[in-house]
């Protein structure tokens, strides 16, 4: 019997037990290491290993391991899968409504758009009503990329407004209740529950400029003119690069290492320092589409970040009167939600060192209409989704399909 590879005990009389118990014992180490990415068959074996230990108890001893071990905290507890064995169910189960709840607004206020306008999307103009599988549908599009966070918080809206065939008791769905139905009314109510914290800090003008949402409008204000552009836009060279998730811990891959980097495009201290002293805006912005894979261990010699800055021959006239922060607001938005694609929970940020990470998460940026698209990929090493990256969307109608894609890198 071997535990991570290793033979559990090497001594001449030494019997194998049974497999289960090999596979309870590998991740109740796992927890006890404060990991926190669990599926259910593993966290119905670490359950039955603590039968005789309370969730406060649990929880209180986990919190103190993951404090000693600095492992990330970007999500809160009762989001993580690991909560099915520090939190009771019932207090789980409202933790990740009110968390689901704070996404939606959070990514609503992003949109610049109400609940009652989301609502209005499949209800239609006066519409008062929708079936929870619309509304489910609806959520999975704000980043909701799970069908059952999405369920969920459709059938709380069911039951908040009453319904028709609610079929809700607590935070469990009644498969067998028929369709349900979602008043207007119970959806705000619901949205209305949680207060959403303050978000990210925009610049004033940028806030307050609406994103084309139509294809045409999209269309027609982002014609690519080369010749009487106001904006200059252009992919240079980049060649500063911070280190992501590497290969180094990952097993059976030590010949063919593999890492990811991402282009640092944010000012130093000092730069921001001097622009706040003199109060001049910068006149070039800098962002990345996505992060960079690269076989071996060491930093690419360089890369692409797209560049805008003000035209050397701008057209005469004020055009749409934005400023270069209010056009990259309208015309390269940042992503609305992230959705997972692909995750491992191998691999670390550094050479086994002890700010290790717990493995490597890909996300896709989700864009705020169908007039944009993300070209790339942001990837992290704990389960949060991406914070403080400066990824851009693109419109569609900048980009030209390609051939095939390149070799495999990994």
């Amino acid at each position: 019997t071997v535990f991570e590879g290793q033979a559990l005990d090497t001594s001449a009389d030494y019997v194998a037990g049974p497999a289960y118990q090999v596979f309870a014992a590998e991740h109740l180490c796992r927890f006890a290491n404060s990991e926190a990415s669990f599926n259910a068959r593993e966290l119905c074996a670490v359950d039955l290993c603590l039968a005789n230990s309370s969730h406060d108890e649990r929880h209180a001893w986990w919190e103190q391991v993951k404090r000693c071990r600095r492992r990330p905290q970007g999500r809160p507890v009762p989001t993580l899968p690991v909560a099915a064995l520090l939190i009771p169910p019932e207090v789980r189960h409202k933790a990740r409504l009110d968390s689901a709840v704070a996404k939606v607004k959070a990514t609503l206020r992003r949109r610049r758009m109400s609940a009652r306008q989301l609502f209005g999307q499949r209800a239609g103009r006066g519409g008062l009503y929708l079936s929870t599988a619309d509304l489910t549908e609806l959520l999975q599009t704000l980043g909701l990329s799970d069908p059952i966070e999405a369920g969920r918080l459709a059938l709380a809206a069911s039951r908040l407004g009453g319904g028709e065939h609610a079929g809700v008791t607590g935070d469990f769905m009644n498969w067998g209740g028929g369709p349900a139905t979602v008043s207007l009314a119970g959806f705000l109510k619901l949205m209305g529950s949680v207060p959403i914290a303050g978000g990210e800090l925009e610049d004033e003008e940028a806030a307050a400029i609406e994103i084309p949402t139509s294809p045409g409008e999209c269309t027609q204000e982002t014609a690519m003119k080369l010749d009487a552009g106001r904006w200059s836009m252009r992919l240079v060279a980049h060649t500063k690069f911070a280190p992501v998730w590497s290969s180094v811990r990952v097993p059976g891959h030590e010949a063919r290492p593999f890492c990811i980097w991402r282009a640092e495009v944010r000012e130093t201290g000092l730069q921001k320092g001097f622009r706040n002293l003199t109060g001049m805006k910068s006149s070039v912005k800098q962002f990345v589409l996505g992060d960079i894979g690269v076989r071996g261990l060491d930093a690419p010699t360089r890369g692409l970040v797209l560049q805008i800055k003000a035209a050397q021959n701008p057209p005469r006239g004020k055009g749409l009167n934005l400023s270069l922060d209010g056009w990259i607001a309208r015309f390269l938005p940042r992503p609305v939600a992230y959705r997972l694609v692909w995750h491992d929970r191998r691999g670390s940020t550094s050479k086994g060192g002890a700010d290790a990470g717990e493995g490597l998460y890909v996300w896709r940026p989700v864009p705020p209409s169908e007039a944009f698209v993300a070209v790339g990929a942001v990837c992290t090493t704990d389960p949060a989704e991406p914070r403080g990256v400066e990824v851009r969307c693109v419109p569609k109608t900048w980009l030209v399909r390609g051939g095939t894609l390149g070799p495999a890198l990994w």
